[in-house]
């Protein structure tokens, strides 16, 4: 197990602290990561060599509107495929806040080819049923946080099996 204070405004402390931990882990064990769970976050420790993680990130982000979408995949094999290269928010997802007063009349579709929502709500009904019906909004923000993270480990699994 990896975990307790390992961050600092760079994320480059936990860089080092995971490398460093990382190296006296048995290979052939399950090298696990406590409590740093941002995208960046688990693609700098997956470079790493670790692959277990618990966090609750994805799930507190939605409940505060802050979701993520647009994993870019092609940022995503670059960032495995070299160790050194900065893995920054911008470059590999996009996030936005669902309760900002700007996506209220949005006709945008929330989370498109989301299959465990299942219909395309607009960002403006999701907006609405977070500010009147929370818990209604919060799981279908959960959903797409989920769902994002799930896509992300997915391409990564692959990529590390290329």
């Amino acid at each position: 197990s990896i975990g307790g204070e390992l961050r600092d405004a760079s994320g480059s402390r936990m860089d080092e602290g995971v490398a460093i931990t990382v190296d006296h882990l048995p290979e052939d064990k399950p090298r696990y990561l406590m409590g740093s769970g941002s995208p960046v976050d688990v693609v700098r420790a997956v470079r790493r060599g670790v692959d277990h993680f618990d966090c609750v990130l994805p799930i507190r982000d939605a409940r505060h509107g802050r979701l993520y979408r647009n994993l870019n995949h092609d940022e995503l094999r670059a960032c495995l495929a070299d160790t050194e290269r900065p893995v920054t928010a911008a470059q590999l997802y996009e996030t936005f806040n669902i309760s900002q007063a700007s996506h209220a009349s949005s006709r945008e579709v929330f989370a498109p080819n989301n299959p465990a929502i299942g219909k395309a709500y607009t960002r403006g009904y999701v907006h609405h049923l977070l500010r009147t019906e929370p818990p209604s909004g919060y799981r279908l923000a959960v959903l797409n946080n989920i769902f994002f993270y799930l896509e992300l480990f997915t391409a990564m699994r692959e990529l590390i099996e290329e």
